[in-house]
């Protein structure tokens, strides 16, 4: 086995794992956001990236499994909500928080004509943000975050 080949099952290996506990975090969502649909957008173009500046060849030993398991990766990151212990959150290098860490919750409720759509602005203790996007109705929302959440302070806003 080549260090090249080696190299390729480490990451493939380091991929299936990432995988399996997104995926983990995405089946114990209590209360879902909103489907972020660039995670797929951004992959394809990654791929179409790839294979257009020859970063990326057919016949390269183990591909087809890299580029699977790369878009399984972006469509189960799409899923974020709360969970009963952490925050799920969309992105390859912090994907939970726990929910002890968040320290204070901004919502705006934004109009709209189809459907009901609402923010939230997760602020933790180490003063970092995080958005997800709900739908429903304001007052439900609130609800399902005082439920999940406790005590946090939660400001509402307009849009």
């Amino acid at each position: 086995m080549t260090i090249a080949n080696s190299f390729n099952l480490l990451i493939v290996i380091l991929m299936a794992a990432y995988a399996t506990y997104s995926w983990y975090w995405q089946a114990s969502l209590a209360y879902a956001a909103r489907y972020r649909y660039s995670s797929i957008v951004w992959a394809v173009v990654f791929v179409w990236i790839g294979f257009s500046g020859n970063y990326l060849t057919i016949g390269d030993s183990g591909l087809a499994i890299f580029v699977a398991l790369f878009m399984v990766i972006s469509i189960v990151d799409g899923f974020s909500g709360i969970t009963k212990t952490r925050l799920v959150v969309s992105g390859y290098f912090k994907r939970t928080i726990p929910i002890k860490q968040i320290r204070q919750v901004t919502i705006v409720n934004v109009p709209n004509r189809r459907w009901a759509s609402v923010i939230c602005i997760f602020k933790s203790e180490r003063e970092r943000q995080y958005l997800l996007r709900f739908s429903g109705d304001l007052a439900d929302v609130i609800q399902a975050l005082k439920a999940h959440l406790g005590d946090v302070g939660i400001e509402v806003q307009s849009a």
